[in-house]
């Protein structure tokens, strides 16, 4: 990635390795992670007018009303004037022009991975409500996939806190149909946008963090 490259977007369906790879990044790259979904689950955690607002489209697999997600957003990228990795933005083609009014990305990052092994992926999350630790219970070895999975050492049970796992709502199965249904109908016009002017860079996950990070890495210094 060309070295002036200091603000970078992520693409990719729901369950891809955004969120894990993204967090990764973040540091590696020393710029904040800017997550859209997570702005979106804490204002509908406290229950704000616009965590209201959010709640009934989040639950059923929908997107949140632009003028929502762009208010949130918009906050975020003011305080990171030195660059960025945002993750869950743009989600459709309108999206694209108020972010680069906002902030232009100098890089748009696709994850790419099979239709069924993301569905597995998607519905296998375990979050912990205490320290917000990630798990997936999903153990995928197809093909040339090969994804062990990051179990806690107690079924249930975080590893870190002691507090019992959950599934979020946007994790269960109908939802994660619909959720990869309309990433499908959206993603094609976003994906050309960034790749019509020289933006987008494909990168496909086939392994665990474990061993697909290095190969990350090493990819997005010789791009």
């Amino acid at each position: 990635m060309e070295s002036f490259a200091r603000r970078f977007v992520l693409l990719g369906a729901p369950g891809v390795g955004k969120g894990t790879y993204g967090t990764r990044l973040s540091k590696w790259l020393g710029l904040p992670l800017i997550v859209t979904g997570d702005l979106i689950r804490e204002e509908i955690r406290k229950q704000t007018p616009t965590g209201l607002l959010c709640a009934g489209p989040v639950s059923r697999g929908e997107l949140v009303p632009d003028e929502v997600s762009n208010f949130l957003l918009k906050w975020k990228l003011r305080a990171a004037p030195n660059g960025f990795v945002l993750d869950g933005y743009p989600r459709r083609e309108e999206q694209i022009p108020p972010l680069d009014d906002m902030a232009p990305p100098d890089a748009a990052i696709l994850f790419t991975l099979r239709d069924d092994v993301l569905l597995q992926k998607s519905i296998a999350r375990r979050m912990c409500p205490g320290c917000g630790a990630n798990y997936n219970i999903a153990n995928i070895f197809e093909g040339d996939i090969r994804m062990p999975a990051l179990a806690p050492k107690k079924e249930g049970i975080c590893d870190n806190c002691g507090e019992k796992l959950y599934q979020r709502e946007d994790d269960k199965l109908e939802t994660v149909k619909r959720r990869l249904e309309l990433h499908k109908r959206l993603s094609g016009p976003v994906e050309a946008r960034f790749k019509e002017n020289g933006r987008l860079h494909t990168f496909p996950v086939n392994g665990s963090p474990k061993t697909t990070w290095p190969v990350l890495q090493d990819w997005f210094l010789a791009t």
